[in-house]
């Protein structure tokens, strides 16, 4: 056999090597203790906006008002004054002493009432630590906010928690459930992966998880949402965007500061993909974050390809060096790709096959493809909230 062959030899072996290197799951973010906050500022805030899910603030506002937290918090739901259902739920917690309500107009024109609500919420709080979360998260227990404003130190300014979804989700055709597909979770899953692991090794993104604390007076000193007021979508994004810089955001991922939210629909899940297309157009950053997600699915994709057209080669040309080379690379790429996977899942908790995770990634480029061609012919106005 000819060195020719020798080399040809080497290049699945070579991009198994940079695929095992080079993956969603070598991003697994370290875990952080946090230091907590400073004496002057152990009260916290947590600011919920409650349109459109009066069903979802019913069910989980008991446990955001039942937190143990020793120094003192606050709740604040941010509604309109004329959603009756909303009222009549404040009604029933109003012996709370920490729930208090801030009302927004029924209606605007020319920026999104979500950023208004959120905005009207963070003068509202009297405390610099806010945490941002949706009516349609749940904590998973009562050291949530304890484990949050825990990350809460002198030296950060951000938070950034993390959601996972509830196994089941309302179907489309009854009021009956259905359980939710894997691919959702683990899309989740590889989106938080890669937030964590840029807010831990340079300056935060994005994060796909509605959970945030941030400072107040950064918040009214940078203009709250001056600047994305227009669009209706990405208050998560947004704030995060604007307001991280490098080494001051932290990563609150122990079980115990996790939370659980809603599972979304099909409608809701495959919005959730396109706005984040007219989203990232508009964030610092972004030319980074899409090149580090190209280069793990090329590399993989070179993995799996190289060691087939090896096998495939090896057999035509009857060179069994090749052939071999190339059912190693092979199965290191899915043997090395499986422990990464497992390692993750367990860490996360997930019930997940890993033969579903190594489905997936193959299939989200094209998933992916689908999703920015609907973006493409989607109306532009359904992202911003002034229409003319």
């Amino acid at each position: 056999m000819s060195i020719v062959w020798w080399w040809v030899c080497l290049v699945p072996l070579l991009a198994c090597a940079v695929s095992a290197w080079q993956n969603v799951w070598r991003r697994e973010p370290q875990e952080e203790e946090g230091r907590g906050m400073a004496d002057g500022h152990r009260r916290i805030t947590v600011l919920l906006c409650a349109q459109g899910n009066p069903t979802s603030l019913d069910e989980h506002l008991p446990l955001y008002l039942t937190q143990d937290y020793a120094e003192g918090y606050d709740v604040i739901v941010v509604t309109e004054k004329n959603d009756a259902d909303t009222s009549d739920i404040l009604k029933r917690y109003r012996h709370h002493q920490n729930l208090h309500t801030t009302f927004i107009p029924a209606n605007t024109r020319y920026m999104s009432m979500k950023k208004l609500a959120i905005t009207l919420g963070v003068k509202a709080a009297k405390t610099e630590w806010i945490v941002l979360c949706e009516p349609t998260c749940k904590p998973d227990g009562q050291k949530w906010l304890q484990q949050i404003s825990s990350h809460c130190e002198e030296d950060s300014n951000l938070v950034l928690g993390y959601t996972h979804f509830e196994s089941m989700r309302p179907t489309t055709v009854s009021s009956e459930s259905e359980p939710l597909p894997s691919h959702y979770s683990i899309d989740h899953l590889c989106t938080y992966l890669y937030c964590a692991d840029r807010a831990q090794r340079d300056v935060a993104y994005r994060t796909n998880c509605y959970c945030v604390a941030f400072r107040k007076s950064e918040f009214l000193l940078g203009g709250g949402f001056q600047g994305f007021l227009k669009y209706s979508i990405g208050e998560y994004d947004f704030l995060v965007n604007k307001y991280a810089r490098e080494g001051g955001t932290r990563i609150a991922m122990e079980p115990e500061a996790w939370m659980t939210e809603e599972a979304p629909s099909v409608t809701q899940w495959e919005n959730r993909h396109i706005y984040h297309h007219e989203v990232r157009q508009h964030l610092e950053r972004t030319w980074q974050w899409r090149m580090c997600r190209r280069c793990d699915t090329l590399c993989l994709y070179a993995a799996c390809v190289s060691s087939v057209a090896a096998i495939a080669v090896g057999a035509v040309t009857e060179v069994l060096v090749l052939g071999v080379c190339g059912a190693v690379s092979l199965m290191l790429t899915i043997a090395i790709r499986w422990r990464l996977i497992r390692q993750v899942l367990h860490r996360f908790r997930m019930h997940t096959s890993p033969w579903h995770v190594l489905s997936y990634e193959l299939r989200a480029p094209w998933r992916a493809v689908r999703t920015r061609l609907r973006y493409e012919y989607s109306d532009p106005y359904d992202f911003i909230s002034h229409k003319v």
